[in-house]
């Protein structure tokens, strides 16, 4: 038998901001158990815009990226190792 690892981890997001601002606005999302290091941010999209390449991890509490062309409501998504 094959031994396989499955680690399950909680991030839990505790804000994001500024709430509201025009394209290319740094945009700073908090949290919890947000990844050991920049290798763990797989992705980072904004109104559906893919900004990895703008992100920043800071540290396992806080992440950083520049929003994109969206316009109007919209949602964040942030995909970690």
């Amino acid at each position: 038998m094959t031994g396989v690892s499955l680690c399950i981890i909680i991030h839990s997001f505790v804000g994001i901001s500024p709430k509201e601002g025009a394209p290319g606005t740094l945009i700073t999302i908090r949290g919890e158990n947000l990844g050991l290091d920049r290798r763990d941010l797989l992705s980072v999209k904004i109104c559906g815009v893919e900004m990895l390449l703008t992100a920043d991890w800071i540290s396992c509490n806080k992440i950083t990226a520049r929003s994109g062309r969206g316009i109007g409501m919209c949602n964040f998504l942030v995909f970690l190792c």
